[in-house]
């Protein structure tokens, strides 16, 4: 394995250490849907060479950084109070910043009963995309797991106003948002079936080597190349 190949393979690794990770899919879009409803369920399983294919939705409903084409998309399963979630984020940025438009990462949200603040924390972060796009969703995403433990509703309606969102709406979305009784709209949130750890991280490709060997193998359009070897 080459000393490209084994970076991307220890970042990917990285993910698991904290997750997870289903590998899903292939490149094909046979086992990952990308339309607008929910047409693969993601109790759908296939099993080959001992390891679990769930189909796991990739929509327009959830936000998304990279290109739909890419070679890799990453399904993040997280939540925002969540100090484990948090940790995962250098390590997604590595993966953005080494590969650029190689990888798409798409957020799902799987807020934590027991963290009281998480759903609603989730409700601002979906409205912030339903006013703004993704652009909008992963800057305030940026300022919730910045402020892990101000979480509160007015600490909410504090950072979404000063994202320049509507207060209207983040008033309904927190109104709305998701308790212990009340279930979450599937197409905002986790499929059913799919995460067993907390987060989670699904990726299309057929291996973690088979995966780095497909980015190293293809046409640069990173924005940067790997880190150099070390002497």
């Amino acid at each position: 394995m080459s000393k490209g190949s084994s970076i991307l393979l220890a970042i990917v690794m990285a993910i698991g250490g904290f997750s997870l990770g289903h590998v899903v899919g292939s490149r094909s879009g046979t086992d990952v849907a990308d339309g607008d409803g929910e047409e693969a369920q993601a109790a759908d399983v296939k099993l080959a060479d001992d390891v679990q294919r769930y189909k796991v939705p990739v929509t327009s409903a959830q936000p998304s950084k990279g290109p739909k084409d890419a070679l890799i998309t990453i399904v993040e399963f997280s939540e925002f109070q969540c100090p484990f979630c948090a940790r995962v984020l250098p390590t997604t940025k590595e993966i953005t910043d080494t590969y650029g438009d190689k990888v798409r990462i798409v957020w799902r949200n799987n807020p934590l009963a027991f963290h009281n603040n998480a759903a609603p924390a989730a409700a601002v972060a979906m409205e912030a995309f339903a006013q703004g796009g993704s652009d909008k969703f992963w800057e305030v995403h940026d300022v919730l797991f910045a402020n892990q433990k101000a979480l509160t509703r007015p600490q909410l309606e504090e950072y979404a106003q000063k994202a320049g969102l509507k207060a209207e709406g983040v008033k309904k979305a927190l109104d709305g948002a998701p308790t212990p009784r009340r279930s979450p709209p599937t197409r905002h949130w986790h499929p059913p079936s799919v995460q067993t750890a907390h987060p989670t991280s699904s990726s299309t490709g057929e291996s973690c080597e088979a995966r780095c060997r497909l980015l190293r193998s293809s046409p640069s359009s990173t924005k940067k190349s790997p880190p150099p070897k070390r002497s």
